[in-house]
């Protein structure tokens, strides 16, 4: 539904420190550290998380079982350097930014994202689990993926539009269509048609399923829940 980090819910949230005692983590480059005089041509890191720490706050079953899937993303910031007096500077020249050469860091991801913006677990990728040999396991469909992408794709219409209109709403889907990246799905192209509500200032927009076996609702705040009809 929402963001489990300890950026959002301090000390209640997941957070990397809670695994320290637990993670382990080696690395390895064909030159030195933070020395021009002796650049490298490659680097590797390994990481190993463990299942209970990746699984505060959530209720998902540990260790997992085959067929189980999480949403998962990893990001590594790159910083275009320049060597000063024998010592790496920062000189941002992002490659990956929608201006290339800007003032910016590169960030890396496993699987795209469309946004420069870790904080958006709607669309992280999915991370199967399986006891197969590699490449043998049959990948499984999300029944909830098409829900909930059309619900997030109403939350940034919503806030996209609120930011051209003095931070209003709008529950009129034909405004709300021109900030659609899809404006077809507010038309029933992928679900049923959404409904949009405003009030004191704030939305929510619930989506059904086109055979309506499940609705998702989204609110301004970005949480998301699916439910599934008996």
């Amino acid at each position: 539904g929402n963001e489990n980090s300890s950026r959002v819910f301090g000390q209640h949230g997941f957070d990397m420190q809670h695994m320290h005692s637990s993670m382990k983590a080696q690395a390895f480059t064909d030159g030195g550290i933070n020395d021009p005089a002796r650049p490298a041509t490659f680097w590797s890191v390994e990481v190993a998380l463990p299942l209970h720490g990746l699984a505060v706050n959530n209720s998902v079953t540990v260790p997992p079982k085959p067929g189980q899937f999480w949403r998962i993303n990893f990001s590594r910031v790159e910083w275009n350097t320049k060597v000063v007096n024998g010592r790496y500077q920062k000189d941002p020249k992002c490659q990956s930014c929608p201006v290339p050469g800007g003032p910016h860091e590169d960030n890396w991801v496993w699987s795209p994202q469309g946004v420069v913006d870790m904080h958006r677990p709607e669309r992280w990728g999915m991370l199967q689990f399986s006891e197969s040999k590699p490449n043998a396991t049959k990948p499984v469909r999300n029944p909830e993926w098409t829900v909930r992408s059309v619900a997030m794709e109403i939350y940034d219409a919503e806030h996209a539009y609120a930011g051209d209109n003095s931070g209003l709403f709008t529950s009129d889907l034909s405004q709300l269509s021109k900030y659609m990246v899809h404006p077809e799905l507010l038309e029933g192209a992928c679900t049923q048609v959404p409904a949009v509500e405003v009030d004191n200032g704030k939305f929510f927009a619930n989506v059904s399923s086109a055979s309506g076996d499940m609705f998702g609702t989204v609110w301004n705040d970005h949480f998301l829940t699916i439910h599934h009809r008996d």
